[in-house]
C-alpha cells in the first residue's frame, strides 16, 4: 500500500512538472500542456505499477 501511494505521488509532481515545462520552455497553451503531460504520466504510472506494484513484467 505505501508502494502505491509513493507511486501516485510521484505521478502527481510528474505531471505538475511536465506541465510545467511544457507551458514554460516549450511554450505551448495551458490546455495542450495538460493534456500530453496527462499521456505522458499517465504511461508512465501504467508501467511504475504494473512492475513495482504488482510485480509483473511489462511486456512478455
Amino acid at each position: 500500500m505505501v508502494c502505491l501511494l509513493v507511486l501516485v505521488l510521484f505521478g502527481a509532481i510528474l505531471q505538475l512538472l511536465f506541465v510545467y515545462l511544457f507551458t514554460e520552455l516549450v511554450n505551448l497553451q495551458y490546455e495542450q500542456s495538460l493534456i500530453l503531460a496527462i499521456i505522458i504520466t499517465s504511461a508512465n504510472n501504467f508501467i511504475l505499477n504494473k512492475r513495482i506494484t504488482f510485480g509483473q513484467k511489462i511486456w512478455g
